[in-house]
């Protein structure tokens, strides 16, 4: 199993969580990489994604 991943870091509510992440980390990569890798891991934590609520005002 692929183990070649890029962490997004997001608020709860966004809704583009690539664009908006606050925080990004790679993991794994200690053993060959399939071809359809990075793979995206999105880790949500609280609170309100500020680019998100100005978009709605």
């Amino acid at each position: 199993m692929c183990d070649f991943i890029i962490y997004y870091y997001v608020r709860r509510n966004c809704r583009l969580p690539e664009a908006h992440a606050q925080f990004a980390s790679r993991g794994g990569g200690s053993m060959k990489p399939c071809s359809s890798g990075p793979h995206k891991r999105f880790l949500y934590e609280p609170g309100e994604c500020a680019l998100c609520m100005g978009r709605m005002l």
